[in-house]
């Protein structure tokens, strides 16, 4: 028998993922792999959007809950958010109450087997009050739980944690010293592997980019992918470059992004003459870039909850390097292509990058097959398979 599974997204973007967003967009990824391979009937509670609602429509084994929120609330909302970044307090330890306040009328009406709340504790507990019930608490991001002062209330309120990495886990032990082993359970993030496959490349895109960006046949490319934040390691990543530049003097750095988010502070302007930044570059379109590139790097300083960027350039064939941050290894192909932070870490990671660069691994055919095979674990299909697994 089919089982009905609320999941309650965390009230800011809406599904599909319209408007960009991690977790949004591995929900939809997760909601797609169920079209094809049917395993539950989904109730997604999200923010109502009228480009999402739109798409709703396709998804034959998911309900979607859309929530209007309270213009009050949401105009009290924004300014508390304001004043918490002011004093340097992340404002997502504060969930929205307006819309969990509506999810959990929603949820009271509906005969759902179980719930699964994306990435909020708080929400966890709000809803538990509310309606007696126990949820799964899947979580994307560390250090979500360090304002309880009761440390039994998130173990009290849950059936368990379902963390994206070991590193997700681990962190909501060491603030949950309840939560025991049985609690614990892990899904991977998927990749849409489909968009970044350079198996089924159009030539004269290739070749529009490799113009576009001024690549020229002789030069060897690094390529960074993501947000040009100081915690993104990106400055140590261009004084690294500027070292392999003395061994390799055609040594190019391609940096695709920018600073995201407003109100962040960037990496100081970035000019050097061996350095190309393009912006934002939709991910449709990064399969021809990491084609265009010899080794992709993504060199976190600060902790990350998982790696999907070195998922991607793997897939594509592309060797890439990530750093030990958070479980940024655990989704790595191997320790080679680990770099540890600590003293000394711009010099390291220069000599993995001139090592990747001399095993010219992008022309490998054992290197792409491998590296391909690899990527295919990290799909939608195996989240939901995986899902299976832990709601039987």
């Amino acid at each position: 028998m089919i089982k009905n599974i609320g999941i309650v997204m965390p009230g800011v973007l809406p599904v599909p993922a319209v408007q960009g967003g991690g977790i949004e967009q591995e929900i939809e990824l997760l909601l797609r792999s169920n079209e094809k391979n049917f395993q539950f009937h989904f109730f997604v509670f999200t923010v109502k959007n009228d480009k999402a609602t739109n798409l709703q429509g396709k998804f034959k084994h998911t309900t979607f809950i859309n929530i209007a929120p309270w213009k009050i609330s949401v105009k009290f909302g924004n300014l508390t958010q304001r004043l918490l970044q002011h004093f340097g307090i992340p404002f997502y330890y504060f969930p929205k109450h307006w819309f969990y306040s509506k999810v959990s009328t929603k949820i009271s009406q509906l005969n759902l087997d179980q719930v699964i709340v994306e990435n909020v504790p708080r929400a966890a507990i709000y809803l538990y009050n509310k309606n007696h019930f126990h949820s799964w608490l899947h979580m994307h991001n560390s250090k979500r739980f360090q304002l309880f002062s009761r440390k039994n209330r998130i173990f009290e309120s849950i059936t368990g944690v379902i963390g994206i990495s070991n590193f997700i886990l681990n962190d909501a032990v060491q603030d949950q010293p309840n939560l025991i082993d049985s609690k614990l359970r892990i899904i991977r993030n998927g990749v849409q592997l489909e968009k970044f496959s350079t198996q089924s490349l159009n030539p004269t895109r290739l070749e529009y980019y490799q113009h576009k960006l001024a690549i020229l046949p002789h030069e060897k490319v690094v390529i960074y992918v993501g947000r040009t934040l100081p915690q993104k390691g990106i400055q140590q990543l261009i004084d690294a470059v500027k070292v392999a530049r003395k061994t390799v003097k055609n040594l190019r750095l391609l940096i695709v992004g920018g600073s995201f988010y407003k109100g962040t502070t960037e990496t100081k302007k970035i000019s050097d003459s061996f350095i190309t930044c393009t912006g934002f570059i939709d991910n449709s379109e990064l399969k021809y870039l990491y084609k265009i590139a010899d080794v992709a790097v993504f060199p976190s300083i600060a902790p990350e909850a998982a790696g999907l960027v070195q998922i991607e350039a793997f897939c594509a064939g592309t060797p890439a390097l990530v750093t030990n941050s958070g479980g940024m290894a655990e989704y790595s192909l191997s320790e080679d292509f680990v770099v540890k932070l600590g003293p000394d870490f711009v010099n390291r990671l220069s000599e993995k990058i001139l090592r990747l660069l001399s095993m010219n691994l992008k022309d490998d055919p054992l290197f792409i097959e491998s590296a391909r095979k690899y990527s295919m674990k990290y799909t939608g299909d195996n989240a939901l398979r995986r899902l299976a697994e832990i709601l039987s």
